[in-house]
């Protein structure tokens, strides 16, 4: 019996985490006509690399608290990079003069709030928690 728990419990974990990895989604206000974002996409306009959408329109990332799990799922699924390594990331683009980091949220309700009220904005929330005014553009796969 103790064999069996030492070889389920692992696979139990991993079940577990890539449940919680799966559910972070990229959105846009309902009233933006990007239905689509590649990983690359969503990569560079968090990073400050792209500043469009790919229909031309600007693209304004919002981003949420450091406190907040879903940011470290985000930027771990979308970039490879850890909440500090994005932090550090952004610390040399601001001293150097080279880029200015997203506007933060302050909660997930906050950035709903924001994105559905600007079709120029894009955020992610965990995606249990999307609501009628936005619409998801990427999942992790």
């Amino acid at each position: 019996m103790t064999r069996i728990l030492s070889f389920v419990s692992p696979l139990l974990l991993m079940v577990m985490l890539n449940i919680a990895h799966a559910d972070v989604v990229v959105v846009v206000s309902k009233d933006n006509p990007v239905s689509e974002l590649t990983q690359q996409q969503v990569e560079r306009i968090f990073l400050g690399k792209l500043m469009q959408f790919p229909d031309g329109r600007s693209a304004i990332p919002l981003d949420m608290p450091h406190n907040a799990p879903v940011r470290d799922d985000f930027y771990e699924r979308t970039t490879g990079k850890t909440d500090g390594q994005v932090r550090s990331y952004w610390s040399r683009l601001i001293f150097t003069g080279g880029g200015v980091p997203p506007k933060m949220a302050m909660s997930s309700e906050d950035m709903l709030r924001l994105v559905a009220d600007n079709p120029n904005t894009v955020g992610y929330v965990a995606a249990g928690e999307i609501n009628d005014a936005v619409k998801v553009v990427w999942t992790p796969e």
